[in-house]
């Protein structure tokens, strides 16, 4: 039977899932910026749940682009998924309205686990459906992502326990490896298209063409954002420069132990490990782009974009600033340093 009926259903139920959280974001009664302060974990929830939703629906149409026909296995796998995915508004809520308390940000865990699962359930479906010599299980490939992510869902289900900024920052690091359409899929349609051949065809008798926009070894980002990350709590510690650091900007260490008492620590620590991330897949990207396949061309690559980009805008910010030479050095040379060993990373484990 056609795809089209399951296509149309499929988004219409996805696009009623996100109506739902959207609703459950309760208008303040104040008027003033203070009063949408209590709303921040509800609204980060639902901003999280909204990018894991439209990832979902975005490889659920690239992947049903190489599929023909559905059968009765099929259909009812994508019941399943659609199943784990009308669950989202509740575990989003739930975390949400309780601050990301240990119990909700871990049923939110499971439930995208079991999301997870119900996926790849529906991909072997098709699979199965299309063969093995099909387009779509030679644009899978080995599905690397799709290994990594139940493993990390399955680790931050616990670990939320731990502390709760440890599976929200797991759960950030799933969305941000699945946040670009999956260029595998979208590689065989292209050169499907333009070369007008059908699609029950195998890969195989395909010419060759080439990416523009590389992929990028998302397990190489993760370890990269955990390095820099390590790095940065080394750098700003007793051990190396974090009491010359604070001197420099005319403060103490009482000062900056008294601050931290009143500030929230695990947000700040969870906005630097996402940065950090965030800088580890910019430099994988433009090492894929330009960099050689060696660890000195990487390394190159990352000095230049220190160079260009995190030395010279933020001297020729901190000659405004009023502030000592000596910290734009402290922060600059870090700032070096993260590069380097991304750039070396990136390049060697490809």
């Amino acid at each position: 039977m056609g795809k089209t009926r399951l296509e149309a259903f499929s988004d219409g139920v996805l696009a009623i899932i996100i109506t739902i959280m959207v609703l459950e974001m309760k208008v303040p009664h104040g008027t003033e910026l203070a009063a949408l302060s209590p709303l921040w974990p509800v609204f980060l929830s639902y901003t999280l749940s909204f990018v894991n939703l439209g990832i979902y629906w975005n490889n659920h149409h690239h992947m049903f682009q190489l599929c023909h026909r559905v059968e009765g296995g099929v259909m009812w796998a994508n019941l399943h998924l659609l199943f784990w995915l009308s669950l989202f508004p509740f575990v989003t809520g739930w975390m949400g309205e309780n601050h990301f308390a240990p119990v909700p940000t871990a049923l939110y865990g499971a439930v995208s686990l079991m999301a997870a699962i119900a996926y790849w359930i529906l991909q072997l479906r098709i699979l199965r459906r299309e063969g093995p010599s099909s387009l779509l299980a030679t644009a899978v490939g080995k599905d690397i992502k799709g290994k990594i992510s139940p493993i990390l869902y399955l680790a931050a289900i616990p670990l939320a326990f731990v502390h709760q900024a440890i599976a929200g920052a797991l759960y950030v690091i799933v969305a941000l490896m699945w946040l670009v359409p999956d260029r595998r899929i979208e590689r065989v349609c292209r050169r499907r298209d333009l070369n007008g051949v059908d699609s029950s065809l195998t890969f195989r008798s395909l010419p060759r063409f080439q990416m523009h926009f590389p992929d990028v070894n998302y397990l190489a980002v993760l370890v990269t954002g955990i390095v820099i990350f390590m790095l940065g709590g080394l750098w700003y510690s007793p051990y190396l420069f974090s009491k010359k650091w604070i001197a420099l900007q005319g403060r103490t260490m009482e000062q900056m132990k008294a601050e931290a008492a009143t500030a929230n620590m695990p947000l700040m620590y969870f906005s630097a490990f996402i940065t950090g991330l965030l800088v580890a897949w910019a430099m994988a990207i433009i090492v894929s782009h330009f960099a050689p396949g060696n660890v000195a061309g990487g390394i190159h690559m990352a000095f230049l974009c220190w160079l260009g980009f995190a030395a010279a805008t933020s001297y020729a910010t901190s000659l405004f600033s009023g502030k000592p030479r000596q910290l734009w050095l402290i922060d600059s040379s870090y700032n070096l340093v993260s590069f380097l060993i991304a750039g070396a990373i990136l390049a060697a484990w490809r």
